[in-house]
């Protein structure tokens, strides 16, 4: 069919949102949701994975760290064509 496959197409998606936020005014409410610390205690057992869980996976597998990304993603065009891949011809 053409298509890279789907894991890869959700993994650039989620990177491209990632630098988008990091992108925006420190007011975005998308940002604050993100930097949000929740008070309390977790439930017993393993906890469930948060959408920076797997940004964090993400950007490991391509050499980054959190904050590394966020430096990197600072530059729209570099972040685009570091994250964007191409579909198979």
């Amino acid at each position: 069919m053409k298509v890279r496959p789907l894991r890869e197409k959700v993994t650039e998606s989620r990177l491209r949102w990632f630098g988008h936020v990091h992108r925006r005014d420190a007011d975005y409410v998308g940002k604050k949701a993100m930097e949000t610390k929740v008070q309390g205690v977790r439930r017993r057992g393993r906890p469930n994975k948060r959408w920076i869980d797997s940004v964090r996976e993400d950007l490991k597998g391509m050499g980054f760290s959190v904050e590394e990304g966020i430096r990197t993603a600072q530059d729209r065009e570099g972040w685009r064509n570091l994250v964007k891949r191409p579909d198979p011809k």
